[in-house]
């Protein structure tokens, strides 16, 4: 009675903390509240499971002691119901804590046999037909041989690829439903139990070939499950806890050789095989589970309360369910406006809302410091705009300037250049007002078109060469072609041949335009021919004239080639191509 009371104040214990109502309600609940917290939720657990263990062990020994039928009777109802609620509340407990969600199923699954089992042991011990008891007796095989099989999927899983961790479970499980397919149809071949004669019983048979198969197989399973779990799996930096699954599994493996070798006592204290084994196994895969060699998820409400996130997390009611210590509770009517967006508060707080499974995730985000960033990036920005307005005038101002300078050195190049040919142009101008007669004053106008066709001309190739090194050849025949046509208005027959290129320096074709300039001034008044050809030879481009005039005055001619056949006279000149 004792025992049973302690139990049944520490249940209510739990019950009272974690139902969620009735953390609001009372002194009483509060006060168990400060207790669990004090305890701690895995201590005041492991309580209960052992006290319920300590209780139906203690009512199985009961129930031997005891000559009386109805004792009997509760006890054996009353067994399976406390181990049920232990592998039940269990099972559970490791669907919680558990993160990965393949050894999460796994682990539940197990506890799921262990109920299974429970309950399978119950009918068989209650039942009076020889035909149920049998097939019940089989079906303990089911869970005998598939918890070892979880159990080494568990340890082979961890560490492992996805594709090497089915083709390991693919093996051991079909292994294990042959032997429990053997198992259940043991009648038809008898390869398992053979019966001495009908009806069939478990009190006149004899082990066959299979029988040893399964326990070796049973056997073989947890050696490779405590093999593999103790070297692949992750070793929790508390050292000392890693001892615990070694004396787990100790126990178990000294459980079974005792039993093996039929020793009284522990037919007395442990006679129970399948209690016995769901207890020692659910003993290992909690010893793995806190030693951390199975990883697990567990104080996470502590880290929230002690996150420095001003989080919390609400209900559908929005009342508060868990909060973090820096997080400030506000109107549930200003958290409701949180459903359509964000809401910014006048103290600079941004409400955030996330809307989770049985309630909301609420954060709190002090926007104060961006707030003030923000202004001081927009006072730079405005500072920066004017400085840059007031940059931008003064490159438009000193840009203006340069082009006026680029401009008027550009006229002065034009003015410097063609000089001679301007004042030459001034002076042909004056004669023409001075002439007496219109033969003179039309050759005059001759020349003066030709000489301002030689300004024009020479002017764009200074606007050229002021853009580009280089000139299309076409550009100098345009120079040549408009020259030509206006000597033959001056009564010159002209011809002009070019066969240069593609291409030629700008400084080369000004030399060449010059030059022939030079030359027309030099022979313009006797002239009665004039051909003109420019090619490339040799990396040179060569320019010849030949003309034919009554005399020849050339003067300053010692960079040209000058020869005479037949009364015409050819004029040659090289213009080197540098490399750059």
């Amino acid at each position: 009675m004792c025992n049973l009371s302690f139990l049944t104040v520490v249940v209510w214990c739990h019950f009272g903390y974690t139902c969620k109502k009735g953390t609001e309600k009372g002194v009483f609940v509060m006060g168990i509240k400060r207790i669990y917290e004090k305890i701690g939720q895995t201590q005041i657990n492991t309580a209960i499971i052992v006290a319920g263990i300590v209780i139906a062990a203690a009512l199985r020994q009961l129930s031997r002691l005891s000559s009386v039928q109805s004792v009997d009777d509760a006890v054996t109802l009353l067994r399976p119901t406390i181990y049920i609620l232990i592998f039940g509340s269990w099972g559970i407990s490791v669907r919680k804590r558990i993160v990965n969600n393949r050894i999460r199923q796994l682990l539940t699954t197990i506890a799921s046999l262990m109920i299974f089992w429970v309950c399978v042991r119950t009918i068989k011990y209650t039942a009076e037909s020889y035909e149920v008891i049998r097939y019940t007796w089989y079906l303990y095989y089911v869970p005998q041989l598939f918890i070892p099989t979880l159990f080494f999927v568990v340890s082979y899983s961890l560490g492992k690829r996805e594709e090497s961790r089915k083709r390991g479970a693919i093996v051991a499980f079909a292994v294990s439903a042959v032997l429990v397919l053997l198992v259940l149809t043991n009648d038809l071949h008898q390869t398992v139990f053979r019966f001495d004669g009908r009806p069939f019983t478990e009190h006149n048979y004899s082990h066959q070939p299979v029988f040893y198969l399964v326990w070796g197989w049973m056997v073989l399973l947890a050696l490779a499950s405590t093999v593999l779990i103790l070297v692949k799996c992750r070793v929790n930096e508390k050292k000392k806890f890693v001892i615990l699954p070694l004396v787990a599994i100790s126990v178990a493996f000294l459980y079974a050789v005792l039993t093996a070798a039929g020793n009284p006592v522990v037919k007395v204290i442990a006679g129970d095989m399948t209690v016995s084994f769901c207890v020692l196994y659910m003993f290992i895969i909690e010893s793995c589970l806190r030693s951390g060699l199975i990883r697990i998820s567990t104080g996470y409400e502590e880290l929230f309360r002690r996150s420095t996130i001003r989080a919390q997390i609400l209900d559908d009611d929005y009342k508060t369910f868990l909060s973090s210590g820096d997080a400030v509770t506000y109107p549930i009517q200003t958290i409701r406006e949180t459903e359509w967006g964000p809401v910014l508060l006048e103290d600079g707080i941004r409400l955030s809302n996330f809307k989770i499974r049985g309630g909301h995730f609420l954060w709190q985000e002090d926007t104060t410091e961006l707030f003030n960033v923000m202004q001081e990036l927009d006072e730079a920005k405005k500072d920066l705009e004017a400085r840059n307005a007031v940059l931008a005038e003064a490159y438009n101002a000193e840009r203006n300037l340069h082009r006026l300078e680029a401009q008027n050195n550009l006229y002065d190049s034009i003015q410097k250049k063609t000089r001679k040919q301007i004042n030459m142009l001034s002076r042909l101008l004056r004669d023409y007002r001075n002439a007496e007669t219109p033969g003179e004053r039309t050759e005059i106008l001759r020349r003066i078109i030709v000489l301002g066709v030689y300004i024009k001309r020479r002017n764009n190739l200074i606007f050229i060469s002021e853009q580009s090194d280089k000139i299309p050849v076409r550009e100098l025949e345009l120079c040549f072609e408009e020259t030509v046509n206006d000597l033959e208005l001056a009564g010159i027959r002209s011809s002009c041949f070019i066969s240069a290129g593609d291409e030629i320096p700008t400084k080369i074709a000004t030399e060449i335009y010059d030059f022939y300039e030079k030359i027309c001034e030099e022979v313009y008044g006797g002239t009665e021919s004039l051909l003109i050809r420019i090619y490339k030879e040799k990396g040179c481009f060569v320019l010849s004239i030949d003309l034919k005039c009554n005399e020849l005055k050339l003067m300053g001619m010692s960079d040209a080639e000058v020869s005479e056949e037949d009364g015409i006279i050819e004029i040659t000149r090289r213009f080197r191509e540098v490399a750059e």
